[in-house]
This record gives C-alpha cells, sequence and structure tokens, in this order.
C-alpha cells in the first residue's frame, strides 16, 4: 500500500524538535527557556521519511532554540515532488515560498496570525475573514482553492481547507488556547476560540494530488515523528544522561543514542515492510527495541565473530522479530494508514 502514496508524492517528510532537561551544569551550552523548567536543556530536531521508514537527526541545539528559528532549514531538506508535514511551531511565510519555488509540497496548519486574501467576482483581492466564515458555516468543511498569504500582493497560492472538530476535540482543543492564554495572564479571544474548533490545513498541492477529503487523514501521519519522540525517551532513554559537568562526556552520549536509534528504525522499517506485504499488520517499535536490548549480549558476540555466524545469527533474529513484534488490533480504531487507505488510496487505484 506504501506504493499507493509513492504514486502521488516521491517521499513524505516529517520534521519535528523535542527538547529534554540536561544537568544545569550545561546552562552555558544548552541554555533553557528559564522559568520554573531547568536551566539547561537540549533540543534535537529529526526527520522522518514516512515512504521509507528512514530515520535522521539532524540537529542538536539549545533548548531556547524556537522552532520558528529553524524554519529556514525545511528547504533543503525537500527536492520536486516530495511533500514535507509540520506543525506551525515551523510555520513561515518565505519558507513555505521556497518550498514552492523548488516544486515540492508542503501541507501544515495554518497560523492564526496570518491574514488571507482571495480573489472577488471583480478579479480583486480582498482580505478573508476566516472566524466570520467559519462562525456561519454548516458543512463541516470549508475550503477556499485559492488564497495569497500575508500580503494583497503575495505570490505563493495555497489551498486552506477547514475542518470542523468533534465536540470533545473542540472542547479539549479550546481548554488548551485558555491553559496557554492564562499562564501569560491573559483572556483568548472569540476569534481564539472560534478558531480553535477547526483543524485549519494549507497545502499547495492541486487537488489531483492531494484531494480535499484526504488532507485531514494525510497529516494525521505527522504523529508518527511524534510516537518517535516518545519512543527515542521512554525506550532508548535519550533524555537520561550521566554527565553531570563534562559537556562532551553527555553530547557523546546523546549521539550514540541516536546512533541506536538510526539502527533501530532500519530494523524496523524493513520488518514493518516485509510484515504488512504478508499480513497487513504493523510492527511495534518499543517490542522491537526491546527484543534487541535483550538480545544484545548474543548480538555482540556474533559481531565479534563475523562471517557467516554473524549472518546466520542475524537470519535468525530477523525471524525471530518477525513472529514476536506484531502490533495488536485495536478493532475500536483504524490506524492513520487504514484511514488514508479506506478514504483516498483505495479509489485512487480504481
Amino acid at each position: 500500500m506504501i506504493q499507493d502514496l509513492a504514486a502521488h508524492f516521491d517521499a513524505v517528510h516529517l520534521v519535528d524538535s523535542s527538547g529534554f532537561d540536561c544537568p544545569e551544569s550545561l546552562d552555558k551550552i544548552y541554555p533553557g527557556c528559564g522559568g520554573q523548567a531547568s536551566s539547561a536543556n537540549c533540543k534535537i530536531l529529526l526527520r522522518y521519511e514516512y515512504l521509507r521508514g528512514q530515520f535522521e537527526p539532524l540537529a542538536m541545539l539549545p533548548g531556547n532554540c524556537p522552532d520558528s528559528g529553524l524554519a529556514e532549514k525545511l528547504p533543503p531538506l525537500v527536492k520536486p515532488n516530495e511533500l514535507l508535514l509540520n506543525d506551525k511551531g515551523f510555520f513561515k511565510i518565505q519558507t513555505l515560498e521556497r518550498i514552492d519555488q523548488k516544486k515540492a509540497f508542503f501541507l501544515t496548519p495554518l497560523h492564526r496570525s496570518v491574514s488571507l486574501f482571495v480573489l472577488n467576482g471583480q478579479g480583486a483581492t480582498v482580505k478573508l475573514d476566516l472566524v466570520d466564515a467559519l462562525r456561519h458555516a454548516e458543512q463541516n468543511v470549508r475550503e477556499w482553492p485559492k488564497v495569497f498569504l500575508g500580503s494583497q500582493a503575495g505570490t505563493l497560492s495555497v489551498r486552506v481547507t477547514a475542518f470542523r472538530l468533534s465536540e470533545t476535540s473542540a472542547a479539549r482543543c479550546r481548554a488548551g488556547v485558555r491553559r496557554a492564554h492564562a499562564k501569560k495572564g491573559r483572556t483568548p479571544t472569540v476569534a481564539a476560540l472560534e478558531l480553535a474548533g477547526w483543524l485549519i490545513l494549507i497545502t499547495n498541492a492541486p487537488v489531483d494530488k492531494l484531494p480535499t477529503k484526504a488532507m485531514a487523514y494525510l497529516y494525521r501521519v505527522r504523529w508518527q515523528i511524534e510516537l518517535i519522540f516518545k519512543q527515542c525517551k521512554s525506550v532508548l532513554r535519550l533524555d537520561v544522561t550521566e554527565a553531570h559537568k563534562n559537556e562532551h562526556r553527555v553530547q557523546s552520549e546523546i549521539w550514540a543514542r541516536l546512533i541506536s536509534a538510526v539502527v533501530l528504525f532500519a530494523w524496523h522499517s524493513h520488518l514493518q515492510a516485509a510484515c504488512f506485504a504478508k499480513q497487513r499488520r504493523e510492527i511495534s517499535f518499543a517490542q522491537v527495541a526491546r527484543a534487541l536490548q535483550q538480545q544484545g549480549l548474543i548480538i555482540a558476540q556474533l559481531l565479534i565473530e563475523q562471517g557467516q555466524p554473524l549472518c546466520d545469527g542475524l537470519r535468525r533474529l530477523w525471524r525471530h522479530l518477525l513472529k514476536t513484534t506484531v502490533k495488536g488490533r485495536q478493532r475500536s480504531r483504524k490506524t492513520s494508514w487504514e484511514a488514508l487507505v479506506e478514504n483516498w488510496l483505495h479509489f485512487a487505484r480504481q
């Protein structure tokens, strides 16, 4: 089924960052954001290519480095006919323009501070009052096929699509908005609360390449990189260090764990492909990581022996993982991939 998505895009890149506290003695190398958190914090910037399961650490940065300042790192990551998925923290109009100029595509949430302009019946650009349009919307999906970002003379034209959230999801998002404003001693505006009830996505991909109905399902794929961070911290203990004062020691520990993660994700992606081809099932990364940790001494012995014993041992391990690390089915909820196949890729093949 991955080939079905590959028929639309040559690659699907997920890019995000995550931070974790370090010993406070490292605050000059990895300064944190202040407040009640640790004075030292490290941020990891990662890329995950969804179609091939390729995991790549891009940078190790101070925790006080905002995602918006990393936006300029995104255009070099994509090539023509590739798609980039990222959250609104990386939103920058100039970055999106550079991606569009490379004949590549993006799918990202709209930052609510950005002004939108559309063409009226006379061909003139007028400002779009998105809040008012959504407040009076009766349908659950609203789309504007040609919108200019930031100014009336903008050169970048995008599709803006709003998907109404369920009552439960909207209430959760609005509660999050209220908490965020309360931390700053503010009260959220009516407009902010209205927009919190919608998932608003923008893309430069045409409808024949990315149908409106598929946009929300494809964007859910971005959560895969959130799961990767969770696995890196909970399984690989990326945020745990024995170093307290030696900056070189802590960097070595973190990079060693990141190298381990690259190897683990390579194993996981190949196991995933083999399992899905035969059983249409998914492989658990956590189970693969734990199994390889348990087999660590055996793998070390095989590496020492090298040659045919190493090849035979790795084949046995491969077959063992293929049988024992399959995810259990969640009958009450479809996976992001199942939703994509059901609502888009299945019909695209016909």
